[in-house]
């Protein structure tokens, strides 16, 4: 028997007290905008993922396995001779690890996988890829989540050097998998209300994008998210958006100025642009959300100074604002930038690696506390910009 464990995340049971005032606020721009929110006050705002994929596998494969979400205090799963599968990301590798051991200790088989598997000691079998299978949502029908993910594609195609999926393009997932996926979500998870398409660029690939149409443009039950780059917002996009019955869209601005741009491989677009597509978004009863990336290592205050100002400039075209801090996860061109500029911490503290904590790496023009103060400082801005108010 394998068992499929969850492990908890650091930043759930204490977050940054500027983000959480954040998120509360955001989170009432939702309900007010569509009657409901994506971010409950406890419990997943969405299934693990990797839960449905690997059990997917699993099945397909015929080895029988359980799910089980561990919390502290509690036992090993399963029992002696039986293996467990751990998918960590940064923020609970180092209780990954210590859990490893200890269940390793107790007689059980030790499998790690998902994005931090080549940051796993040598000692533990680790699970770095899977042929990609249909996932199996049925030992995850008693959560009630309020969003459940589809994907048209998986990964992307291209090359911004913060990003771990870049330069992951598949082949399109075939109709018949959508449709599946889609049928999981009416049947085994009445509660929600949104799909998210999990597609980073939707768009960028045309026979993904007719793949999710054909299944979402039959709908209207559930309103969809979706994300993509300014690039692709045209009339006709936006007409296949609401055909698909997307409700908002996510596209990832990350930081303002050229410079940065430049230097992690992302593509700038002029903000006369990124204000007339925003607006094209809306005329089409979309609402969009930028993504904002802070504490960049090679951040200067000028790049900070030049973020702050666009997202003034594009205020009144932005409905909210997702707002994460920099962690340069392994397999990153910029992370092994860091590294072998010897800037990463060292010790490495994984707990200390979350979207909403200071840098784990020594900025090359500032301190890490001018560089985690700028952060919040883009909080507060953008707490000010959707509410009105400044905090």
């Amino acid at each position: 028997m394998i068992y499929l464990t969850q492990l908890p995340f650091p930043s759930t049971y204490d977050p940054d007290p500027t983000s959480a005032v954040y998120y509360r606020a955001y989170s009432q721009v939702w309900q007010e905008q569509f009657g409901s929110t994506i971010i409950p006050e406890s419990g997943l705002w969405e299934l693990p993922g990797w839960l449905a994929y690997a059990g997917g596998y699993l099945k397909a494969n015929r080895l029988p396995y359980r799910i089980r979400f561990w919390e502290p205090g509690q036992d090993a799963p399963g029992k002696p001779g039986n293996s467990i599968w751990l998918s960590p990301l940064a923020q609970n590798l180092d209780l990954a690890l210590s859990l490893a051991e200890q269940w390793a200790h107790q007689g059980r088989g030790i499998l790690l996988g998902g994005p931090m598997a080549s940051s796993v000691p040598a000692q533990f079998t680790t699970v770095k890829a899977l042929p990609l299978a249909l996932p199996d949502y049925t030992q995850l029908s008693h959560l009630r989540p309020p969003l459940f993910r589809i994907f048209g594609q998986h990964g992307c195609p291209l090359t911004c050097s913060f990003c771990l999926d870049a330069r992951t393009a598949r082949l399109p997932v075939e109709s018949y998998v959508i449709q599946q996926q889609y049928e999981d979500a009416c049947a085994l998870f009445p509660s929600v209300q949104w799909l998210y398409i999990g597609d980073k660029t939707l768009g960028s690939n045309r026979q993904a994008l007719e793949n999710l149409s054909s299944v979402l443009s039959l709908q209207q039950t559930h309103k969809v998210i979706a994300q993509t780059r300014i690039e692709f917002v045209t009339p006709a996009f936006c007409d296949v958006l609401t055909r698909m019955n997307v409700k908002v869209l996510e596209l990832g601005f990350e930081a303002g100025g050229t410079r940065l741009k430049s230097q992690y491989h992302k593509e700038h677009v002029s903000l006369t642009i990124w204000q007339e597509r925003l607006a094209m978004l809306w005329h089409h009863g979309i609402c969009p959300i930028l993504n904002i990336c802070a504490g960049f290592p090679h951040e200067t205050l000028i790049d900070h100074e030049s973020t702050m100002q666009d997202m003034r400039e594009l205020a009144l075209f932005t409905w909210i604002w997702n707002m994460y801090n920099f962690v340069p996860y392994p397999g990153t061109a910029l992370y092994m930038q860091l590294a072998q500029d010897s800037r990463l911490d060292s010790p490495v503290q994984w707990s200390a690696w979350r979207e909403d904590g200071p840098a784990v790496f020594q900025p090359y023009h500032a301190t890490k506390e001018e560089l985690f103060s700028r952060y919040l400082d883009k909080i507060a801005l953008a707490y000010a910009l959707i509410t009105g108010e400044n905090r």
